[in-house]
């Protein structure tokens, strides 16, 4: 009696500690840091204040947004059945040709079905479009943009891969003329320090942006292009800009 006492006294003892094994892995386990995974290119998750977008242009290769960095970048999203997207291209063509010197870079984003390529093509063809054309973007993208749900819509990205403006509906020229100049000239501290300093050797005074300022203000009043559609003085160059916006006259609702 004695003896089986204690046979099932040992055998209780080799299970609590078998059991009390487990419970340690499982709570080592549980208490061990979790591994976070570096961002990559191959990663489309933004860093924080950056703007990310991973897609394809119209002969499959992979593109980018992020290697546009060190460019002032326009991307707007559009689609061949867009009617207000027809009428606002030719603005993006003109200006690329325009400031294309200068580091400006527009990218048409097109939502149609990656199916409907061809079509793609033929209307950037038509158009005479001058920028590169990615294709298979999806209303995701555009909310992760933050420009909604309808189209067209442009998201204004600065060196920095930031989004600094946002324009829901069709853009105005005028407008976004001035948003390009405004971040053309935004003073750079190394570069503004190392002007003034020859300027001074030289015994010039004159500051480089005003001078470019004084050229662009003299291509604007000969630019007859910018009389069509208002003015919009007064607004911050950083804020989201409505001409159409979600579900207004001018912007066309992308189908869910």
């Amino acid at each position: 009696m004695i003896q089986r006492v204690i046979t099932r006294a040992t055998a209780l003892e080799s299970l609590s500690l078998r059991f009390l094994k487990v419970l340690l892995t499982l709570a080592l386990m549980l208490s061990a840091p979790v591994p976070i995974r570096a961002q990559t290119k191959d990663d489309p998750r933004p860093a924080s204040g950056q703007a990310a977008l991973v897609l394809r242009d119209l002969q499959g290769r992979e593109q980018d947004l992020r290697d546009y960095r060190g460019s002032i970048v326009l991307v707007n999203f559009w689609a061949t059945w867009c009617v207000p997207c027809r009428e606002e291209m030719p603005i993006f063509v003109s200006l690329q040709k325009r400031y294309a010197e200068r580091g400006v870079r527009f990218i048409a984003v097109s939502i149609d079905d990656p199916k409907n390529k061809e079509a793609v093509s033929r209307f950037a063809r038509d158009l005479g479009v001058n920028f590169p054309v990615w294709v298979g973007a999806t209303i995701q993208e555009m909310r992760r943009l933050g420009l909604g749900e309808a189209l067209p819509a442009t998201a204004v990205v600065d060196r920095e891969g930031r989004i600094v403006g946002r324009i829901l509906g069709p853009v105005d020229k005028r407008d976004l003329t001035k948003r390009i100049r405004w971040l053309l000239n935004a003073p750079s501290p190394l570069v503004d320090k190392i002007s003034e300093a020859v300027q001074d050797d030289a015994g010039n005074h004159s500051h480089p942006h005003d001078r470019q300022r004084e050229s662009d203000d003299a291509r604007d009043r000969n630019d007859e292009g910018d009389a069509a559609g208002p003015s919009h003085e007064g607004h911050e160059h950083g804020e989201e800009h409505q001409h159409g916006g979600v579900g207004m006259e001018g912007a066309s609702l992308v189908p869910s």
